[in-house]
């Protein structure tokens, strides 16, 4: 009775498997996987971290030029409206000063050369008020935002915006108040007479 190596493995006429080792190939892709996965996972996250840094840097751009023109007050309220990781009214004084500066040497410039053809005093007169206003917003500006204690300073041309701008609101305020106490004080009259019409 003597039988194969076939016949003795094959006794219930199953086959057996025998468990298969995994080559040390296998363990490492696994871990080489699990690296770039990882890697993959880091770079998207610094990815989107300077993602959102550009575009918080492209909307504050924008918000610190105009605003940093603002009273000193209204940068303030806007500091605490949005914060001060968002907005800092310090630095929005200085981005905006930094933005006007060539805007107004751009302005000298084209009024320099309209009076210089027209033979304009009038026209030369304005070249070197605008230029001295610029002169001296610059320094004024530059010093209010200058360390130690710095204040946010708005440029006159804002600041006369801003209060152009505000005093509609202001009218309607004082008006509102204005009619209030007259309609308090005419009905304390009406029920001192009996009226209550």
């Amino acid at each position: 009775m003597k039988q194969t190596l076939e016949e003795a493995l094959d006794i219930d006429g199953e086959t057996l498997e025998f468990p298969e080792e995994k080559s040390l190939w296998y363990y490492r892709m696994k871990v080489l996987g699990k690296d770039i996965g990882e890697s993959a996972r880091a770079a998207a996250s610094v990815g989107y971290r300077a993602a959102a840094a550009v575009v918080k840097t492209a909307l504050r751009v924008p918000l610190y030029c105009i605003a940093g023109n603002l009273p000193g007050d209204a940068q303030r309220t806007l500091e605490q409206r949005l914060g001060k990781d968002w907005f800092n009214a310090v630095n929005a004084t200085r981005w905006s000063l930094a933005a006007n500066i060539p805007l107004q040497a751009y302005a000298v410039y084209l009024l320099a050369t309209q009076a210089d053809r027209l033979e304009s005093t009038p026209l030369a007169f304005a070249t070197s008020g605008l230029a001295a206003y610029a002169f001296l917003e610059f320094i004024y500006r530059g010093a209010a935002s200058s360390e130690p204690g710095a204040q946010p300073a708005g440029s006159v041309s804002g600041v006369l915006l801003y209060k152009s701008l505000r005093l509609p609101a202001a009218v309607a305020r004082a008006m509102k108040g204005w009619w209030g106490r007259l309609d308090e004080r005419a009905r304390s009259m009406s029920q001192e007479k009996g009226d209550l019409s």
